[in-house]
């Protein structure tokens, strides 16, 4: 891999984790931006047959870690709102998470999420604290 950020999404779709186990995939990350996608199942489902809110805000806070931590650093989501607008039964809905605001501890991301008809169903804000620089060798696991 020739850097951090391939090597991120490498490494965090190849998890068996809590993103595999939701459908949530990562498919870009550049610069304070990343974009990924969630599957939605009946698994993903409410009792009303619509995506979960919580199915969403992890799709949404899953890309946005990927954009934050495209510029090197360890972090943890700090804070985080959310809106839903249109609800989703089936398909596959996507977000893209771009940098509002860098700051040197915190930084302030916002996440999109779109159906497959490419309607905004969620917008969501994030603040993402910065815990340190990312070590390929000893965070990221082989």
């Amino acid at each position: 891999m020739n850097n951090i950020k391939e090597e991120l999404m490498e490494y965090v779709n190849s998890l068996k984790n809590f993103n595999s186990h939701n459908n949530i995939t990562i498919t870009k990350i550049e610069n304070n931006y990343a974009q990924g996608v969630c599957k939605i199942t009946k698994n993903s489902l409410n009792p009303l047959g619509t995506a979960h809110g919580g199915v969403i805000y992890s799709l949404a806070d899953a890309v946005m870690g990927m954009a934050a931590a495209s510029t090197g650093k360890k972090l943890v989501t700090q804070c985080s709102n959310i809106s839903y607008f249109k609800s989703v039964t089936k398909g596959n809905i996507r977000c893209d998470s771009t940098c509002l605001k860098e700051g040197k501890n915190v930084s302030v991301f916002d996440a999109k999420i779109y159906d497959d008809n490419n309607n905004l169903i969620a917008y969501g804000t994030f603040n993402a604290y910065f815990m340190g620089n990312i070590d390929i060798e000893k965070d990221i696991i082989k």
